[in-house]
């Protein structure tokens, strides 16, 4: 114990690293999945009539299963359908 330094000196304090910021465009945000190329609400509706197109195509009594149409190919795919 008295080999160790005292705590000020070996916890000292950090300063971040500044970063020098930018602007970025609206498409450099829609490549960066952080805005989307279409209003919330119209991909909603798209979804809505897909959802209602595979109801009658392969439901059965106006039902079809959770899974069965909310699976897709990759995870990040059927994370998007759970969400919608």
């Amino acid at each position: 114990w008295k080999s160790l330094l005292p705590l000020n000196e070996r916890w000292k304090e950090l300063f971040p690293e500044e970063i020098e910021t930018g602007l970025a465009t609206r498409e450099d945000l829609i490549r960066q999945r952080i805005m989307r190329d279409e209003a919330f609400s119209e991909e909603l509706e798209k979804f809505w009539h897909k959802l209602k197109g595979e109801v009658e195509e392969k439901g059965e009594n106006g039902k079809i299963r959770y899974w069965n149409f909310i699976g897709a190919e990759t995870y990040e795919k059927t994370v998007h359908k759970a969400f919608m």
